[in-house]
């Protein structure tokens, strides 16, 4: 197009630049005319230039890497709100999204795990490395880096009385689906413990209402640290 162009404007006539290039007349007269812009498509304006979707893709991504990652409402409502401010009377669809969502494919939709802020903060690289550092130097003050059977790691997980239902067969277009539940939120804490050798103390049950081994309950904070001591010690098991 472009050498079809050039030749055109040092004078070749339209006809013969379109049988010499194998381009419609049709196509070099809109361009000679001005009724075609070079490297612009057909249809209606863009909502947003090349560079201003490249701006939005980069303050999407930064936002999710800092946990505080955008809807599809959010986006929507931002670039209404920028064409709002220009003065624009122009609607940001669906269609536009799914476009958009097209063309920078490096962006997806995702379900997000809930994270803390004090997790969060504590889940930098940064604190990452000192705290491996530190456990390093502790291991070879201590003179325990040769003997990882007598280190551990201990965690908790959460297993709810009434766990969240899986997805269900309905008639297609059912707009309100349900499940029966129990609503209650209560759960039983299992703590495990296992050393870096690869032994494991058996685990320690806790109900929401305080701790509980196979011996009973326990739920005062005061002899946490007593229970605590005892399971290690081999006295509760779960």
């Amino acid at each position: 197009m472009r050498e079809a162009m050039e030749a055109v404007y040092s004078g070749m006539s339209v006809c013969k630049a379109s049988e010499l290039y194998g381009i419609p007349r049709t196509t070099l007269n809109d361009h000679k005319s001005g009724r075609k812009q070079p490297g612009v498509k057909p249809g209606p304006r863009p909502i947003l230039s090349s560079l201003e979707e490249r701006d939005l893709v980069k303050f999407l991504l930064t936002s999710a890497d800092i946990g505080y990652g955008r809807t599809k409402k959010d986006v929507l409502n931002i670039v209404s709100r920028l064409l709002a401010r220009r003065g624009v009377e122009r609607s940001v669809t669906n269609g536009w999204w799914n476009k958009f969502i097209c063309r920078h494919p490096l962006l997806a939709t995702r379900t997000p795990a809930t994270l803390s802020v004090s997790r969060a903060r504590a889940s930098t690289r940064e604190c990452i490395d000192s705290y491996f550092n530190l456990l390093e130097t502790t291991l070879q003050e201590t003179g325990l880096t040769d003997y990882p059977a007598l280190y551990f790691n201990m965690d908790e997980t959460g297993f709810a009385f009434d766990p969240k239902s899986n997805k269900t067969i309905h008639i297609r277009g059912e707009k309100n689906a349900f499940c029966i539940s129990s609503g209650s939120k209560a759960q039983v804490t299992v703590i495990a413990c296992v050393s870096a050798a690869g032994q494991a103390i058996p685990p320690l049950e806790k109900k929401n209402d305080g701790p509980r081994n196979r011996n009973g309950h326990w739920g005062n904070t005061r002899n946490s640290l007593r229970i605590f001591e005892e399971w290690v010690d081999g006295q509760h098991y779960f």
